[in-house]
């Protein structure tokens, strides 16, 4: 997923990344799917409406973010 970089790019393509995923889903027959990874989003930031609106026209359960509160997913070895 994009990062949050702070221009109008890296959020248009979030949300086209967004899109692209949810399309698989609408297009496929699969009955249950499970999708991981960090989605660089968090409550409050710049792409979390985004997030929210792609796991819900995705019907996607988001069964870990409330335990991710103030929390790294990513340390840097260079910071």
């Amino acid at each position: 997923m994009p990062t949050d970089v702070g221009n109008l790019e890296c959020l248009e393509t979030y949300i086209n990344t967004c899109s692209r995923i949810h399309a698989l889903y609408a297009e496929t027959d699969v009955v249950h799917a499970i999708v991981g990874g960090d989605f660089n989003c968090q409550f409050g930031s710049r792409f979390y409406d985004t997030f929210v609106s792609f796991s819900v026209a995705s019907k996607l359960e988001l069964s870990d973010i409330k335990r991710l509160v103030d929390v790294f997913t990513f340390c840097s070895d260079n910071g």
